[in-house]
């Protein structure tokens, strides 16, 4: 009886042994809520690596607290540490950056190839938003490295309000609405 539960111990740390070290594993897009649009491009997949850098505009300060906040929150999914640094352009990166002609102000482009990552808004609060496009497709494989598969999304708030409210009684609307 001992050995079996010897046995039985051995596979079951073999196991989490061989599922701990897969080398890669790759984003998912279909995410909550799901985007406007996603279109997926032919090329090779951009590797979440340590030696990423997150580039964000010089001089936004909005724009550094979003390359913070992903780097953080890359750190906690990964446990690496990717560098921050003040640009608009590189190869090996995930840039953010503003520049979209959408009216809304929270819509978001994002733009998956192999040289990198580019996350494109009207204002920083929609790269805010790409960024928590970018977040949720991830797995959280720590110490392993992430395939981010080519890829365009454009995404636009269905919605002006976020949120829920289900006490009617102090949140009024009008006959119109």
């Amino acid at each position: 009886m001992k050995q079996l539960f010897k046995l039985t111990g051995c596979l079951a740390l073999a196991g989490l042994f061989a599922s701990c070290q897969s080398a890669q594993q790759e984003a998912n897009y279909q995410i909550i809520p799901m985007p406007q649009e996603i279109v997926t491009a032919q090329g090779s997949p951009f590797i979440l690596k340590s030696s990423v850098k997150i580039l964000y505009p010089e001089g936004n300060e909005k724009m550094q607290r979003n390359a913070k906040f992903l780097a953080d929150y890359l750190k906690t999914a990964t446990g690496k540490d990717f560098a921050i640094e003040a640009g608009t352009e590189g190869k090996n990166a995930i840039v953010l950056a503003l520049g979209t002609e959408n009216e809304n102000p929270e819509s978001y482009q994002m733009k998956v190839t192999g040289d990198g990552i580019t996350i494109t808004g009207p204002t920083e609060a929609g790269v805010f938003y790409g960024i928590q496009s970018l977040r949720k497709s991830l797995p959280v494989a720590v110490g392993a490295d992430i395939a981010m598969p080519a890829v365009e999304i454009n995404d636009v708030p269905r919605f002006g309000y976020r949120g829920a409210h289900f006490d009617t009684s102090r949140h009024f609307f009008t006959v119109d609405h």
